[in-house]
This record gives structure tokens, C-alpha cells and sequence, in this order.
């Protein structure tokens, strides 16, 4: 849900977040036990659109940080394997590649011709891979992965 900064936002995000930020400036936190309900009833929703447990939904800045507070979040072994696409959007590379000095391996997947199939990371896959990071849309390519 994050357009990475190279979109403008909608006019209904603006307006939130200037209505936030005024009431910031005219009560400081008087008001957090609202903002906190609005964190909870968007959790409530996610969960509800995701067929998930509110409690599994965790609210970040941005993607960057959502990655990066999962990869190191984890419970990792030496020997662990992450699998990702070569040419991965900074943000989805660097916390994954980080772990390294941690034992944890990172298997890239090279694309061919600017295209990465999913059968093609499905054979990197094995009793090691933790995790499969990807970005349904390759920033370098515009190329969009068929996850389904």
C-alpha cells in the first residue's frame, strides 16, 4: 500500500494527515487514546481484508522499515536461507543481505532478459528458506511478478 515516494498522495491522505498534524500542534497528545483506536479499527480491517488476526497486522512508517523490523525480528540459524531476485529494491535487499554476518544465506534469483518467473524462485526453494522476499513490481523493470 506504500507507493514508495514516487507517487503523489490521495487528497483524502493529505487531509488526514494535516488534521492530525493540527491537532498535534493545537492539543500535543492530548487525543492519543483516539489515535490509537484509529490504529486498532485499521488493524481490524486489514485483518478482516486479509483473513488474518488483528494482532498479526503491524503498522509501519513505510515498507523500508516494515522490512527491515521483520528481517531482524526473526529468530534466525546460522545456515537460514532468504530468497529474493537480483536487482531487489535497495530497501528489500539490505536488511536480508545484513544477516549474512549472522550465517543466514541470500539466494538471488537472477531474472532473464528482465523477467523473474515464480517457477524459477520456487526451485530456489528448500528445507533452509525461511523467507521469500519480492517486489510484486521490480522498480529497475516495471516488470510485474505473477504471484498468484
Amino acid at each position: 500500500m506504500n507507493h514508495a515516494a514516487v507517487a503523489p498522495i490521495s487528497r483524502r491522505v493529505r487531509d488526514a494527515m494535516v488534521g492530525l498534524l493540527d491537532e498535534v500542534y493545537e492539543s500535543g497528545a492530548e487525543h492519543w487514546q483516539r489515535w490509537t483506536e484509529t490504529y486498532n479499527s485499521l488493524r481490524r480491517s486489514l485483518a478482516q481484508l486479509l483473513d488474518a488476526e488483528a494482532g498479526e497486522i503491524a503498522i509501519t512508517k513505510n515498507t523500508s522499515e516494515g522490512i527491515s523490523t521483520f528481517a531482524n525480528g526473526l529468530d534466525w540459524q546460522p545456515g537460514d536461507e532468504v530468497v529474493s531476485i537480483e536487482g531487489e529494491f535497495p530497501a528489500n535487499f539490505y536488511p536480508w543481505k545484513a544477516l549474512e554476518k549472522r550465517g543466514v544465506v541470500l539466494r538471488l534469483v537472477r531474472p532473464e532478459e528482465g523477467r523473474t518467473s515464480r517457477e524459477s524462485i520456487v526451485r530456489e526453494l528448500n528445507s533452509r528458506t525461511r523467507v521469500v522476499t519480492v517486489s510484486f513490481v521490480q522498480y529497475l523493470s516495471g516488470f510485474r511478478l505473477d504471484l498468484v
